[in-house]
Formats: C-alpha cells, sequence, structure tokens
C-alpha cells in the first residue's frame, strides 16, 4: 500500500490538559488560547493550503501509477485525506479565532 505523506498532522497536539497546541516552525509549543487570532487566522490558513497542496499531489500521484492495486492505495489515501481530522482543525482553528474576535 502506498503511504501519501502527511505533512502538517504533527502540528496540531492535544497537551496533557486537553488544551489544543499548535507547533510553530522554530519547535515551540504554543497554547491556541496563548495565540493572537491574527496568528489563529494565518495558522488555520496555512493548514488548509497544505491540505488543498496533499490533495493535490495525491491526485497528481493517481495520474502516473498503473495497476488497480496501485491505484486502489492511491485512492484510500486520497479518501483518507479528504475526511481526514487536519481540515477539520483548521475549521475549528479559524472558528476559535472568530470567536475569539467577538469576545472583545
Amino acid at each position: 500500500m502506498v503511504e501519501l505523506p502527511t505533512g502538517y498532522s504533527n502540528l496540531i497536539d492535544h497537551s496533557a490538559s486537553g488544551d489544543n497546541v499548535w507547533t510553530t516552525a522554530d519547535g515551540l509549543e504554543l497554547l491556541w488560547k496563548d495565540m493572537s487570532v491574527p496568528h489563529l487566522r494565518n495558522a488555520s490558513r496555512m493548514l488548509e493550503r497544505m491540505h488543498d497542496k496533499e490533495l493535490e499531489e495525491a491526485y497528481s500521484m493517481l495520474c502516473m501509477v498503473r495497476g488497480e492495486a496501485a491505484t486502489d492505495a492511491i485512492e484510500q489515501g486520497i479518501r483518507q485525506l479528504e475526511h481526514g481530522d487536519d481540515l477539520q482543525t483548521a475549521k475549528e482553528m479559524m472558528n476559535y479565532a472568530n470567536w475569539r474576535e467577538n469576545q472583545r
């Protein structure tokens, strides 16, 4: 089975207290509640862009393979990407940013 890479699932984690954690490019871990609204929005948009890029790459791979087993494996990876948690996390992060902004 071909395994499609996920480049950002490690960016979102949960702390021991259950809070959402964002890992910055330099490895710093931030709780969502400690991030500014613009930072939350930028992180959410980045997750969406990375998701879209991965999905595009997966569809490109589908055009390059031959054989039923290879095609099935890539299609399974595409379904996992389309219904994965990473895009949902991006939406939740944006909703949280909107909620925080309205709390002012």
